[in-house]
């Protein structure tokens, strides 16, 4: 994890079925739309995450996958927004996402 740019702002991990998927991203460009974006097949998670930490970046995980950020998490909806989009079915979900189910979605930091 020694190697990331001073620009990258986010890192999402995914494991998929030939590993993790990274994804890092710019923090000037678009959310969704990462700069680099790589299958691991020798990965741990548990050390990528924990340098993460370590290093002062904010963590979210859940099963099969993690969220890192350089800054601190600050919700960009309220909750009843939040509920309102799950309900309503808004989820934009880039196309790569969609084997990981709307479950890891956490609408209200994700979007």
């Amino acid at each position: 994890m020694a190697d990331i740019p001073a620009n990258i702002a986010r890192i999402d991990f995914h494991q998929v079925a030939s590993g993790w998927v990274v994804a890092k991203f710019n923090k000037l460009e678009r959310a969704y739309i990462p700069v680099c974006r790589e299958t691991r097949t020798d990965f741990d998670i548990d050390a990528a995450l924990s340098w993460c930490r370590e290093h002062g970046w904010a963590v979210r995980e859940w099963p099969g996958g993690a969220r890192a950020w350089k800054s601190t998490i600050e919700p960009v909806r309220s909750a009843s927004q939040a509920e309102r989009m799950r309900k309503d079915g808004l989820l934009l979900v880039p196309a790569e996402w969609v084997e990981l189910g709307y479950s890891n979605i956490d609408i209200k930091y994700d979007l």
